[in-house]
């Protein structure tokens, strides 16, 4: 599903990790677990191609992003849900407004009611997102990810912004397991029962 083959990524003379090396299965709930600005979201961001790495070769879906042309990666990028700092919603719609033209767009509202329902919705669907906390903003967002149906989840830092933990740990692993999504998450404290991928001190290492 993703593989990362000796991966470096530097930004000038910065090396952010060096000779990265991993391969995450089909269905895998994946926790991407480090110290601070060790490279998290970066590592997230070469997943679906939001940066390039300084070498070697990144691939999701048995295909190579390296070389990709942008009108292919348009495509997978369709199969891949991602949230980040800025949860990529409409601040001046309403949640169900959003949930409506998102799915309709990508030709999945017979997903919409089951999503609403698994999170438990039906009281902020009128509410304007700009209005909504941020804990039910990245419940929308989530929302929005079960209702598209991906098969690949990329979630940056969710348990700084989800306010009940144990709930979210919950919600993931639903998703994992009951809608065969694969996810991978970065978290600055590892989780238990949840596997890891520690990308500690890969600068350090890379240049022994």
């Amino acid at each position: 599903m993703v593989e990362f083959v000796d991966v470096s990524k530097f930004y000038s003379d910065r090396c952010v990790f060096s000779n990265v090396n991993f391969y995450i299965r089909e269905g895998q709930l994946v926790q991407v677990s480090g110290g601070f600005a060790c490279g998290k979201t970066t590592l997230l961001k070469l997943i679906c191609r939001l940066e390039k790495p300084t070498s070697g070769e990144v691939k999701i879906f048995g295909e190579s992003l390296n070389r990709i042309r942008y009108s292919r990666l348009t495509l997978l990028r369709r199969h891949i849900g991602v949230v980040f700092d800025d949860f990529g919603l409409i601040e001046n719609l309403s949640a169900l407004s959003y949930l409506r033209l998102v799915t309709k767009l990508l030709k999945r509202k017979q997903y919409l009611e089951e999503a609403i329902d698994i999170f438990d919705m039906s009281n902020l669907l009128d509410t304007k997102i700009y209005n909504l906390s941020i804990s039910e903003k990245y419940k929308l967002a989530l929302a929005r990810i079960l209702a598209l149906r991906v098969p690949l989840v990329l979630l940056d830092e969710p348990f700084s912004y989800y306010k009940h933990s144990q709930e979210l740990i919950s919600i993931l692993k639903k998703l994992n397991e009951d809608y065969k999504m694969t996810i991978v998450f970065s978290s600055f404290t590892p989780i238990e029962s949840i596997d890891r991928l520690d990308i500690f001190n890969t600068c350090d290492v890379g240049a022994q």
